[in-house]
C-alpha cells in the first residue's frame, strides 16, 4: 500500500435520528472511504450531530464525532488495524485532507438550518 487515496461515499450527508436530547435537532453521516489501487482499505464515518437550530432557547450548533470502521495494517495487508491506532493512522496521515470535507460538511448543514440552501450543494464539491 503506497498510494491510498481518500474519497467520500456517494451517499454525501445521509440524514437519521440518533437521540432524543433536548435541543436535538437530528443527524447526519459522512463516510469517506479510502482505497488503494481501486480497492477500498478502510472507512471512517463522521457523524454530525445538529443542536439548536429553530428550538426556542437554543443557539444553533453541530457537534462532530469520528467512527473508524475498519482499516487495513499498511505494513500487512493480511491484518487491521485496532480503532485507536486506526484513528491515530488515518489523522496523521489525512488529517488536512478529512478536516477540509468537514469543514465543507459543516458550512453545508449550518447554511441549510440557518439560510434554507439545499444540502445538494455540498456534493456539488465532490462531482
Amino acid at each position: 500500500m503506497t498510494n491510498i487515496g481518500i474519497g467520500v461515499s456517494d451517499d454525501y450527508l445521509s440524514q437519521f435520528q440518533k437521540h432524543s436530547t433536548e435541543g436535538y435537532v437530528t443527524s447526519y453521516t459522512l463516510e469517506i472511504d479510502f482505497f488503494d489501487e481501486g480497492k477500498v482499505i478502510g472507512v471512517i464515518n463522521i457523524i454530525f450531530d445538529v443542536i439548536g437550530y429553530g428550538v426556542e432557547g437554543f443557539d444553533g450548533g453541530i457537534d462532530i464525532s469520528y467512527q473508524v470502521m475498519y482499516f487495513q495494517d499498511p505494513l500487512n495487508q493480511e491484518d487491521y488495524l485496532d480503532d485507536n491506532e486506526a484513528f491515530i493512522y488515518i489523522f496523521s496521515n489525512y488529517g488536512n485532507d478529512i478536516m477540509n470535507v468537514v469543514d465543507l460538511a459543516y458550512d453545508a448543514l449550518d447554511d441549510f438550518y440557518m439560510k434554507g440552501t439545499p444540502l445538494s450543494q455540498f456534493a456539488n464539491h465532490f462531482k
